[in-house]
């Protein structure tokens, strides 16, 4: 097999993975999707989705610092992803860091203005 192989490979297994991931957190069982998370980041740390995820399970779960942790690796790997600093202001808020939250909206603005959920948690955290 080339590397080439390999790489798709790995690429269709963290596919999988991820659906599966997503499958367990939808359904409420956090702690297999935080492990299959966890496995896909060991894969691939540039997951974004993975981290992001990740980073809502442990908000879920009252972790806050580890939450924002794991939103702002997402956020290094794609900073133009306004679902990441939307939910990056929502941890914020909830730890009271409301500058940083406001920024982080704001910053969710700037790249989709039209999302009436930003301007909700802008309009609640103001």
């Amino acid at each position: 097999m080339t590397s080439g192989n390999n790489l798709t490979n790995s690429q269709f297994d963290i596919s999988r993975l991820f659906e599966q991931a997503i499958q367990y957190h939808q359904a409420g069982q956090l702690e297999q999707a935080k492990r299959i998370y966890e496995e896909i980041l060991a894969m691939d740390p540039q997951h974004a989705d993975s981290s992001h995820l990740l980073g809502l399970v442990e908000y879920q779960h009252g972790n806050y610092v580890q939450a924002i942790a794991h939103i702002q690796q997402a956020v290094l790997v794609v900073p133009e992803q306004p679902v990441f600093l939307n939910n990056l202001g929502n941890v914020l808020r909830e730890m009271g860091q409301l500058d940083k939250s406001l920024q982080a909206y704001q910053k969710a603005l700037e790249i989709n203005p039209d999302d009436a959920e930003i301007h909700s948690n802008l309009g609640v955290t103001l």
